[in-house]
């Protein structure tokens, strides 16, 4: 997976959308770390495009994976403490 982000990570383009620039190059690399479940990376890209606020799919983009994060966070919780029972001995099958 590094290999993967070291070969898309652009630098160039990510200190141009910095400045407001190349908006659309910056969506669509977020948008592939999107479609690669590399949320957090995505958020990043995402929060410079939409910064601007002349982006909306970027927005609406960024909600998405926002609400996907804190979706599998409360999973995560729900799962851990469903372990947490079975290993204290709570759980009878």
């Amino acid at each position: 997976m590094t290999t993967d982000f070291l070969e898309t990570l652009d630098l160039e383009m990510i200190a141009q959308a910095v400045q407001g620039k190349r908006l659309n190059d910056a969506y669509e690399l977020g948008k592939r770390y999107y479609e690669q479940n590399l949320y957090r990376l995505a958020r990043k890209i995402l929060g410079l495009v939409t910064r601007t606020g002349q982006h909306v799919e970027a927005h609406n983009l960024s909600m998405t994976i926002q609400k996907t994060m804190q979706e599998d966070e409360e999973n995560t919780r729900i799962l851990d403490a469903a372990i947490n029972e079975i290993q204290s001995g709570g759980f009878k099958q």
